[in-house]
Formats: C-alpha cells, structure tokens, sequence
C-alpha cells in the first residue's frame, strides 16, 4: 500500500504540476498583445528520490518557480536609447511646427514679402510723383510689418504651449515615480513570500521606461526586487519614497516660462536627454533664436530705412519724417509711423523736392543688396535665407537622428520580443504538451487507484 500510495502522490503532483504549466500557457497566450508584459515559464524539477529496499526511487515533480523571460542588458540598452529617442521625435515635431510659422518657399513667407517691399521701392524711383506708387509702397509696408507682428505673435505662443507641455510632462513624472513606488512594495512583498512577482515587475519595467523616454532618469534594482531612481545625482524613488519634481517660473523674453526643479526646495536640476529636456532646448534656445534674428532684420530695417527717408521729401514737401515707428523694440511691435499711416503723400521719394527725383526711394531700393546686416557683413535677403538654411538644417538634424534612434530602438525591442515575446506558435505548442502529459497523469490516477480497488477486493 506504501508503494501504491506513494505512486498516487507522484500523479496528483504531475497533475498539479501540468496545470499549472496550462494555466501559464494561458497566460502568456491572453496577454500576446499587451504592452511590456514578459512571456512566463514554469520550470519543474524532480522532487528528492526516497530511499528503498531496492534503492532510491523518484517521488515526482515539484515547481521550482515561474520564471520570467527577460534579458536586463538589452533592457538597459533600449532604455538609454529611448533617452535620446525621446528628445529628438519631440525636436522633429517641434522643429516641424517652426518651419510651418515661416512657411518658406511661398508667396506669403516673409522672404517674398521682402522682396516686394524692395521692389515697392524700385517703382516709386521709377514714378516719384505717382501716388499709386505711394500707396503701394505703404501696402506693401503695412503687410511687412504685420508678417513680423504674426511671426513673433506665432512664435511666442509656441513657447508657451512648449512651456505649458513641459509642466504636463513634470506632472507625469511625478505619477509615474508614485507608481514605481507602489509597485516596488508589491514586488517586494510578494516576493518576500517566497511567490514570483513577474507581473507586477513587468509594469514597473514599462513605468521605468517611459521614464527614461521622458527625462533621463537612471534606475539600479536592489537586492530585495525594489528599484532606485535617480535623476542628476539625486533620488526620485527610494524603495517606496518618492522626491517629487516642481516648477519654478522666471521671464524668458515677453512670457514667464517654467523650469523643472526639486519640488523639496525648488533647486535647479540638470536634464540631459528625454523628451523634457527637448521642450527646454526648443523654447530656451531654438525658439529664442528665432525671435532674435527676427527683431535683429525688424530692428535693422526700422533703423537703416527712416535714416534715409528722413532725409528725403515727400510729395507734399514735408521732410524728416519716420517711415517706420522708431519705438520699435523688435519683430513684436515693428509698426509704420503714424505719419506715413496717415498720409501717403508723406512718404520720401525725393533728395531734393523736385517732381522728377527718386533718389530717395532708389537709395531704400539699395538696401536689398547693402551689407547692413550683422555688423555690415551681410544684406537683410542674404541673413534670412541664411536663417532659413540654418532652420533647415535643424531641422533634417532632427529627423535624422529621430529616424535612427527609432531604427536603434526597433532593433532592440525585436531582439528583446524574440526572447521576452509571447510566440502563440510556441505556446500552442506548450498546451499541447502540457495537455497530453495532463492525461497522461490523470491515467496513472485511474491506474492507481483501479489497483488500490483490486487490494481492497482481495481483503
């Protein structure tokens, strides 16, 4: 009976056992499309054999444990590239975005409109007296300086969207450290129990992630399965403590912007890489260019073409007047002097008076190809086609290396899904195993006990 007993054991633990590889099968199988999630392994091995009269014996199958798939080195390695990935699929968009507001080549980006004030001027030489000329010449103006208005206006409110998706992105950090938190007591509570947490360490790994996608952070696993994550030398998450990100606002140009910080203290912290830290580069530094080569052409323009118009006379005889408001502090507030906004009549096309002279207006007709520019090294068309190269540049900059670091990260993630990833081929396969050696200890069951039956009868 010992040995009848004992084989009856043998079947309920491979019966057990089979379950469970079934029900691991299952799982994996239900969670085939499931972000971050880990194939899971059951493996066995055969329990301590028993010392006989005839020698030691096996006595079945025991579950060692159940096992996650998972290579931390090609974890690591997809992690720091989604640092940098993080950064420049946000510069591409926003680098996009940039070039939209200036929309060049086209007949209403600002490169055309210079051309036409230039020209405005070219035809009032030509016709001095014509006051269709005049007015042309104030059209043209107008429509000059309400394209620099509509840039620095289009431009100041992508700053603040950039400044306004930065405090969304400090905000999720901060709830995804609270969730790594969480998730480290659960890993550590359960598997202080002696039971696998491969679940809830898969979605602290895709937390962690998105982590290092969105501000650089740097993650080392202790040895109780908690996690510590550092940003800048310092701790974000401490086993189950959390150090929260804050803001702290200052004045960047004409808007108030916000600067990541220590919400403990509000001290400055340094960002690397992530998506975080291409929003700063975008309105801290792109962005701030932009602005001021814009007010650097407005500034230039108001400067060099009332000095020449304010020696010139207008067709009714007025001179030392103002072509554009000298107020002007940039692209922002550029506007046409009251005088010239009034009156067209005022606007100088003669140097001495008379009917027939333009020299004036020939001399703002010049402009186009003097060096007036970034200390007379440069005429206004040549800086902004010059800009708009270096713009472009920026811009093929950061689709090239969002194109590779998303080849790099491509790359990874399917090294990492032909090891971690559920295959519902291989798992098709393993029910079918798992099935048929089920049955299989389910008939030693029967076996078993139609003996214990055949004992039982013969007593």
């Amino acid at each position: 009976m010992a040995s009848t007993g004992r084989t009856m054991d043998i079947a309920r633990q491979a019966l057990a056992a089979q379950q469970a590889g079934l029900g691991v099968t299952g799982h994996n199988i239900a969670n085939v499309n499931t972000p971050g999630y880990s194939r899971q392994r059951v493996t066995f091995e055969s329990k301590a054999p028993a010392l006989t009269q005839w020698g030691f014996m096996g006595r079945g199958v025991s579950i060692q444990y159940i096992e996650r798939i998972r290579d931390e080195f090609v974890d690591l390695e997809i992690r720091t590239e989604k640092q940098s990935f993080g950064k420049w699929e946000y510069k591409e968009r926003a680098m996009k975005e940039v070039e939209d507001v200036f929309n060049e080549p086209s007949d209403s980006g600002l490169g055309a409109i210079l051309s036409n004030f230039w020209d405005s001027w070219g035809e009032l030489a030509n016709d001095p007296q014509s006051g269709s000329a005049s007015e042309w010449v104030k059209q043209v103006g107008s429509h000059l300086v309400n394209t620099f208005n509509h840039l620095h206006s289009r431009f100041s409110s992508i700053q603040t969207n950039l400044d306004n998706e930065l405090k969304l992105g400090v905000e999720e950090v901060n709830v995804l450290l609270h969730q790594v938190a969480d998730l480290n007591d659960k890993v550590a509570s359960t598997e202080g129990r002696g039971i696998s947490a491969n679940d809830f360490r898969d979605k602290r790994d895709k937390l962690v992630e998105d982590l290092y996608e969105l501000v650089g952070v740097r993650v080392i696993e202790r040895e109780d399965g908690m996690v510590s994550v550092t940003l800048d030398g310092k701790s974000l998450v401490e086993r189950s403590s959390v150090t929260e990100l804050g803001i702290r606002t200052r004045s960047l140009g004409n808007i108030v912007v916000s600067d990541p910080t220590w919400a403990v203290n509000k001290s400055s912290l340094s960002m690397v890489n992530g998506k975080l830290h291409g929003i700063v580069e975008m309105r801290d530094e792109v962005i701030v260019d932009q602005l001021e080569k814009l007010d650097e052409i407005a500034n230039t323009l108001v400067t060099k073409v009332n000095e020449i118009h304010q020696t010139g006379y207008g067709k009714d005889g007025s001179i030392g007047i103002d072509f554009f408001n000298n107020s002007t502090s940039g692209a922002g507030d550029i506007s046409l002097s009251h005088s010239v906004e009034s009156d067209v009549s005022k606007i100088a096309a003669s140097g001495d008076g008379s009917s027939g002279d333009g020299r004036i207006a020939m001399q703002i007709f010049d402009l186009r190809e003097t060096r007036i520019m970034s200390g007379n090294s440069v005429s206004v068309d040549d800086f902004y086609a010059a800009m708009m190269g270096a713009l472009g540049v920026q811009s093929q900059e950061a689709t090239f290396m969002r194109e590779n670091q998303e080849f790099m990260v491509q790359q990874l993630e399917n090294q990492r899904s032909s090891l971690s990833g559920v295959s519902l081929d291989e798992e098709m396969t393993n029910l079918i195993r798992y099935q048929h050696a089920y049955e299989a200890a389910a008939r030693l069951v029967t076996t078993v006990d139609e003996m214990m039956q055949v004992l039982l009868d013969m007593v």
